[in-house]
């Protein structure tokens, strides 16, 4: 979509299996899947090759490291799940009774989805978590992103 002096702007769009199924009409998650599917801009790190090799409209083929994959899913699923754990514990054993176990967890879930956001502000600009372009693919698309 643009070209940046050490990074693309790409357009992702997100395949599922759907698109080779026969049952195509009978199916929930095809369903969920074509209202979920809205194209998503992010930006790449060219990974040491030179902007001048690429043109907007071209494809290319993109990569983030798996353990980095591992460790953003733990991150975003079990900090906040811990944290709303250690709350409703904490708030039950000081103020007892079931409202206060629920605020206690509400609270914790809350924290945690602060401190996720607060570990992605700080590792935004590091690129080492950062996607890179992994090759240019061979085909070139005269084609223009949905509206």
């Amino acid at each position: 979509m643009a070209i940046e002096a050490e990074a693309l702007w790409v357009e992702t769009r997100q395949q599922s299996a759907c698109d080779g199924c026969n049952a195509k009409q009978g199916c929930g998650q095809s369903l969920l899947s074509r209202l979920g599917s809205s194209p998503t801009q992010l930006k790449v790190l060219l990974n040491g090759q030179s902007p001048e090799d690429f043109r907007e409209g071209d494809w290319v083929e993109i990569g983030i490291a798996e353990t980095l994959i591992v460790k953003a899913s733990l991150l975003v699923y079990c900090v906040p799940l811990l944290t709303l754990l250690i709350g409703a514990l904490v708030a039950n054993n000081v103020w007892g009774g079931e409202l206060g176990s629920i605020m206690g967890a509400l609270v914790g879930l809350f924290i945690g989805g602060w401190v996720v956001r607060w570990h992605s502000v700080q590792h935004e600009h590091n690129p080492s978590v950062q996607p890179v372009v992994l090759s240019e693919a061979a085909v070139t698309l005269n084609w223009q992103p949905e509206s």
